[in-house]
């Protein structure tokens, strides 16, 4: 008999009986490989062919042992999940290349025709055991509740494209490009869609030779289309197995007691969708000084796109209350910077700093007509990402305290307590005012040296973990349980003392379950953190032996040791600001409730030239 383990709060298990006991172990098998040739028919033109391969399973086992509240259906019956994901990438490019010089070397013509091919396969597995019989033993064969699925998607483009490229006397450059594009996820009438790009540059250096100081200049313009296509099986309408969730529990699927059940997904796709295109342009100089020793590249850039590939709310009259379609239109412009200093530049030994800062804003200009607010992506009812017109991307729309209009101080009822306003708002913007990053790079004869600082400037996080352990009493803060707090605001208008200042003292109970953490009358916007932060990305050590005069086989043989993530400073009270709860490949980011934490990675390395 297992005795029952110390949980404060009821519905979480104890960190220690979790990580003890409830273990989570995956392993990856990785594939990864490519096989090329070259026919050259002259000197000029040539013909190149490259199929590359990428293949991959990832098998995983979590378990819930007995007591534990985190299987699925809270009951401490325990639970064995395992799944297998195999991942198949096949690509193939074909490109016929030509390459020429006229006019006595003054005019340099290079072109290239090519066909893409891109093939993918995804296969997954999930079994599930619950309900053991005997303790301590994790496997099917010890549960009475068994249940299995597995789904297999495929996906396939086709393209073909081209590009032309000129270079006159060294000094002006133009290239011209367009692909055109088949995938399947357009369905079996699906039309291929075609995107062109067109750049040029001058070096203006070239002119000015005399000068000195100056060993590079470049000034260029860029414009860029490209196509995106729809997520998988998107062309159609299919029945799903229905799955019900609030949210905050695991939720229910079918098969339901023993009962299998399909429905109408709450997603409509209407088909003849069109690519999302997003249209680039940009324009930048490049200068280096004092014999390159010292470049300075920026770049001013504005992207559009159209035809967004949107989930948006539709009329329930048609049976369904989203719709899968292209909606909207979004503007990206920022600015970007990157800087190069050669402190030393010698035989034996080198060394260089950087730096690169970029800055980006994003603003919604049109969603579907008569929408001017989508809901983006959310499973809390407090708090959502948003599209919303005139706004950045992505913002975060929530619950938010009644405040004084002309003050901006909070509005306070009778009993000491804030009040909510009834109306939802802009609560926070997870995208960050700005991106930097500074390294340097240090070779002394084989020996190098080099690291990365990462620097971001805002971005706004919504903490859901803080503020529920904020309200369960798990945080430093809240461990004066003994104490009373006034909420620092103004009484609201209807109440005795309106407009004066607050003055009626709440338990430590309310104080950190309501104020600062997620009870019942809070608000959202008490979990909303500043996500900047400064960490050291990477530091790396190596040493290369140099062979190539001793031996005819190998040429170098590199040793080296890489460090990732090994510091960093922040003012956010999670564990990382660096963390997103709906995944890589979610669009949005700053939510945090629960997420796993960061990892810090030290990697040995062995490379070896022939």
């Amino acid at each position: 008999e297992k005795k029952q383990p110390n949980n404060y709060y009821a519905i979480y298990d104890n960190p220690l009986f979790t990580a003890n006991k409830n273990p989570y172990e995956d392993q990856t098998n990785r594939l990864v490989g490519n096989i090329y040739g070259i026919v050259n028919f002259t000197h000029n033109l040539n013909f190149t062919v490259k199929t590359g391969l990428d293949n991959y399973t990832t098998s995983s086992t979590q378990v819930y042992d007995l007591l534990s509240f985190g299987n699925d259906n809270n009951d401490g019956l325990g639970q064995v999940n395992r799944n297998s994901y195999t991942f198949t990438k096949i690509y193939t490019d074909a490109i016929l290349r030509y390459n020429k010089l006229f006019a006595k070397d003054k005019i340099d013509l290079s072109a290239s025709l090519g066909y893409n091919n891109w093939d993918e396969k995804g296969e997954n597995g999930f079994q599930r055991g619950r309900n053991f019989a005997l303790p301590n033993l994790y496997n099917f064969n010890n549960t009475n509740d068994l249940y299995a699925s597995n789904s297999v998607t495929a996906l396939q483009t086709n393209a073909v494209f081209g590009d032309v490229a000129l270079g006159f006397n060294s000094l002006v450059y133009l290239n011209l490009g367009g692909r055109n594009e088949w995938s399947t996820t357009f369905g079996k009438n699906g039309k291929s869609f075609f995107y062109p790009k067109a750049d040029m540059s001058f070096v203006f250096s070239e002119l000015t030779k005399e000068l000195k100081v100056l060993s590079y200049g470049k000034i260029r313009a860029a414009y860029a289309r490209a196509g995106l296509s729809p997520l998988i099986y998107t062309d159609r309408n299919y029945y799903t197995a229905p799955f019900f969730t609030d949210g905050f529990t695991n939720g229910n699927s079918f098969p339901f007691n023993g009962q299998s059940g399909f429905g109408a997904s709450l997603v409509y796709n209407p088909g003849n969708l069109k690519p999302e295109i997003v249209t680039g342009k940009e324009i930048g100089v490049e200068l280096k000084f004092m014999k390159n020793r010292f470049g300075i590249e920026i770049t001013r850039y504005n992207q559009t796109t159209n035809n967004i590939l949107l989930v948006r709310p539709t009329s329930p009259s048609i049976g369904y209350p989203n719709m899968y379609a292209n909606s909207g239109k979004l503007e990206n412009k920022g600015i970007e910077v990157a800087i190069d200093l050669g402190i030393v530049k010698q035989k034996d030994i080198s060394w260089n700093v950087f730096a690169n800062y970029s800055k980006n804003k994003s603003k919604v200009l049109a969603l579907a007509e008569g929408v001017s607010e989508l809901s983006i992506e959310t499973g809390f009812n407090s708090i959502g990402s948003y599209a919303i017109v005139d706004q950045p991307y992505g913002v975060f729309y929530g619950t938010k305290w009644q405040r004084d209009a002309a003050t901006g101080q909070m509005l306070i009822g009778a009993n000491g307590k804030p009040l909510v306003d009834p109306i939802t708002g802009n609560i926070g913007d997870p995208n960050p005012d700005w991106l930097m990053g500074v390294g340097s790079n240090l070779t002394v004869k084989g020996v190098s040296f080099s690291f990365l600082f990462d620097i971001r400037k805002g971005g706004d996080i919504w903490n859901g973990t803080y503020s529920r352990l904020q309200r369960i009493g798990r945080t430093e803060e809240s461990a004066d349980r003994d104490h009373t707090y006034i909420v620092d605001g103004i009484f609201a208008p209807g109440t005795q003392n309106a407009g004066q200042p607050n003055n009626v003292a709440i338990s430590a109970k309310d104080y950190f379950g309501i104020v600062q953490g997620d009870g019942a009358g809070s608000a959202a916007e008490n979990a909303i953190q500043d996500g900047g932060w400064v960490r050291l990305r990477s530091v790396n050590l190596g040493y290369r032996f140099d062979l190539s005069k001793t031996s005819k086989n190998i040429q170098y043989i590199d040793l080296y040791i890489t460090g990732r993530n090994l510091w960093l400073k922040t003012n956010y009270k999670g564990v990382d600001p660096e963390t997103s709860l709906t995944g890589a490949g979610s669009n949005i980011n700053g939510f945090d409730y629960f997420n796993n934490p960061g990892t810090k990675s030290v990697i040995f390395g062995l490379k070896v030239g022939l």
